[in-house]
This record gives structure tokens, C-alpha cells and sequence, in this order.
């Protein structure tokens, strides 16, 4: 008589079960170019921190982030950070302008001298056109109905902000900038101007 081998296979009941409705709607929900493009930023400014300016350590840790207002439709990268101990009002505010740089270099808006990028790219045949635009773009290719002038306009609502506490007497020092612009504008401003809507100290009357 002859013997039958039966073999039995086990498998955990997770491998066999279906995805459960939450995991399926995640699975299903297109990620937007626009996803990716803040995505892309957002991983891009993970690298500005624990700078060191000019070995003084003017600073010390700094984070940045990119947020869009859809009232105003803007995007606004914002650096927070702490300043140490400064001498004077020049150091505290040349740390911001530091940070503002980093962010500009870490997507590609890279300056040389008192030149900013907006030049650059005019003299520069090889300079791209408008970096900030890669990051909403696939990787490999440009979709063909891309509208025209999307890269400037990524450009114009996006601006960049500082805000280092820790100065002398409470203060805090804060910077506005454009991506391509030339040298931020910044100040000191007490912990009673912070309390204010901070971007009125900037709009031309």
C-alpha cells in the first residue's frame, strides 16, 4: 500500500486579508503635483539647521517649513529659530540674512556677490530659469499642458520669513525675502510688535 505525502501550507491570516476601507481609500487618493512639489520643499529645508555663522555661533537650532495660505494664495517658508548670545544688532540680524540664504541655495537660487538670482539667470545662459519649478514637476518629464509662465508665477507668491528670539532685552530679529530678490529686509522688533500682525511692518504705505 502505498503512502500519500499531504503537506499543509501556513500562512499568516494578514497576507490573505484584504485591505480594510481606511487603507484602501489611502491606496486610491491621488497625490497631487502639488503634493509633491511641497513634499519636495519641505525635505529640501530639513538640511538648514545648526548653522554656524562664521564660527561665532550666532544661532543655534533652526527650523524651517513651508506652509500656503489658500485665502491669499502664497507660500510662505518660515525659518524659527533661537539666537545666542549677541553683541550687537549687526551680528543678530546677519545671522537672519545667513538663514535666508540657505534657504534660497537649498532650492537653487544660489547668489554671487551683491548679485542676486534675477541677474544671474539673464547673464547666465546655463542658469535655470526658474528652480523653485522642478519641485512641482515629475521627475523624468514635463507634462504637456503645463500652463506658461507657472515658474514665475511659483516665484512671486512665494516669499521667506525669519524669526530668531533670544536677542538682547527679549527681542527678536525678523527677515522678509523673495526667492530670486536681492539682500532681506530685517529689523529688531520687541515682544510687543510680535504681538502684532508682523508682515504690516513691511507693506509700503
Amino acid at each position: 500500500m502505498k503512502k500519500k505525502l499531504f503537506i499543509v501550507l501556513l500562512a499568516p491570516l494578514s497576507v490573505l486579508a484584504a485591505p480594510s476601507n481606511d487603507i484602501n481609500y489611502l491606496m486610491n487618493a491621488p497625490l497631487t503635483l502639488w503634493d509633491k512639489g511641497m513634499l519636495n520643499i519641505s525635505k529640501k529645508l530639513d538640511g538648514i539647521r545648526d548653522y554656524k555663522n562664521d564660527g561665532k555661533n550666532i544661532y543655534s537650532q533652526v527650523g524651517c517649513y513651508a506652509t500656503y495660505d489658500f485665502d491669499k494664495n502664497t507660500i510662505t517658508i518660515v525659518c524659527l529659530g533661537d539666537l545666542n548670545e549677541t553683541k550687537t544688532k549687526d551680528d543678530a540680524i546677519s545671522a537672519s540674512e545667513q538663514i535666508v540664504e540657505n534657504v534660497r541655495l537649498s532650492l537653487g537660487y544660489y547668489h554671487s556677490g551683491n548679485a542676486s538670482y534675477d541677474e544671474l539667470r539673464k547673464e547666465n545662459k546655463y542658469a535655470k530659469m526658474y528652480p523653485i519649478l522642478d519641485d512641482f514637476r515629475h521627475d523624468d518629464y514635463i507634462l504637456t499642458d503645463e500652463p506658461k509662465g507657472l515658474g514665475q508665477h511659483l516665484e512671486q507668491i512665494t516669499t521667506i520669513t525669519t524669526n530668531l528670539s533670544g536677542y538682547k532685552d527679549g527681542g527678536y530679529t525678523y527677515c522678509q525675502a523673495t526667492l530670486q530678490g536681492e539682500k532681506p529686509m530685517c529689523r529688531i522688533v520687541s515682544q510687543e510688535e510680535m504681538r502684532k500682525d508682523i508682515h504690516k511692518m513691511f507693506i509700503k504705505k
